[in-house]
């Protein structure tokens, strides 16, 4: 009998763009501990990590999802990991996540100040305001 592979344990390959070759490995770093099965490439530039030499457009498509990859939270200056651990008991994986979360909910389900769950939330705003210029 032959058993299914299971689409969690499915090896999935994504491409991480960034002018900054140290952050992109940083990032990229972050992502491949946040999730096991994921193996991120970086590049400087979409046509670098698409093997475009410039001359074609990247479709709208591939750009999506470059821009939608998860950016985790080890991302956000003064989140070591036992913030991150902290954030995970919540079910909170991501920046955006964190981004959007309501503080009370999240402190509540962690048994923590509202005022410190409000600050982490905050500072993840900051991040993807200064990553969205």
């Amino acid at each position: 009998m032959i058993t299914p592979m299971s689409e969690a344990s499915i090896p999935v390959t994504v491409l991480y763009v960034d002018d900054e070759p140290d952050s992109a490995e940083t990032i990229a770093a972050g992502l491949e501990r946040e999730y096991e099965r994921l193996r991120v490439e970086t590049a400087e530039s979409v046509a670098e990590g698409s093997g475009n030499d410039g001359a074609a457009d990247v479709d709208r498509e591939s750009a999506w999802r470059q821009r939608s990859v998860p950016t985790p939270l080890t991302a956000v200056e003064g989140f070591d990991d036992e913030v991150v651990t902290t954030l995970r008991k919540a079910g909170i994986g991501s920046v955006r996540r964190l981004a959007t979360a309501d503080p009370d909910s999240v402190a509540d389900a962690l048994e923590l100040g509202v005022e410190r769950v409000r600050a982490w939330r905050d500072r993840a705003r900051e991040h993807e305001s200064s990553t969205e210029r």
